[in-house]
């Protein structure tokens, strides 16, 4: 299966899942922006982000796959995700450059990973991830990946960020030039040397 998988996904399926993955992630930046240009001086961190841009997949996925009578999509047990009839099971995480997620590693997760059956699950052939990889400032996306895995080997992997019109990111592409905001910094105490 795992073989002809790539095949039977690239025709309907890869655009609009990285379409979906950077419109959300498009989202975020829009959002972090639109807080920046009133001058709230704000630092989220990773796990806000990865929250933030997951509530925005579920969003833009439905939207990229409304009226598709092959694709079911919902949270199934708690994980969100999407069934793709007779073909897979695709959930969406935050992934580093080694396709590992940061989310607590659950008997469930477990279970995903090594491809078992989960109470509360639609039957799939396989489960999958997509995977976005943001750049070290979060300003941009540098991929997007599908994978396979069983447990910590990663068996087929493909990246879908070739499937992207075009990829904005927080800066204006023409100029690449930041955006024109008021940023207030504050001293970091723990960077202050001691006895000074």
């Amino acid at each position: 299966m795992e073989e002809n998988l790539s095949e039977i996904l690239t025709n309907d399926y890869y655009g609009k899942i990285a379409a979906a993955t950077q419109k959300a992630f498009s989202d975020y930046l829009e959002v972090e922006n639109t807080i920046l240009s009133k001058g709230i001086a704000i630092d989220f961190k990773p796990r806000t982000k990865g929250s933030f841009i997951h509530d925005l997949i579920v969003v833009r996925i439905k939207e990229q796959f409304e009226g598709c009578d092959d694709v079911r999509i919902g949270e199934f047990n708690g994980i969100f995700g999407i069934l793709i009839e007779g073909i897979a099971f695709i959930r969406f995480k935050k992934i580093s450059r080694n396709f590992s997620t940061s989310n607590v590693q659950t008997v469930q997760t477990v279970k995903y990973n090594n491809q078992v059956e989960l109470e509360g699950f639609p039957k799939s052939p396989v489960k999958l991830y997509v995977g976005y990889l943001p750049n070290a400032t979060w300003t941009a996306i540098d991929n997007i990946y599908m994978f396979y895995r069983e447990g910590e080997n990663i068996l087929w992997s493909t990246d879908l960020t070739n499937q992207i019109q075009s990829q904005p990111s927080m800066f204006d592409v023409e100029t690449n030039e930041a955006p024109d905001v008021n940023i207030t910094m504050k001293p970091n105490k723990d960077l202050k040397k001691k006895g000074a």
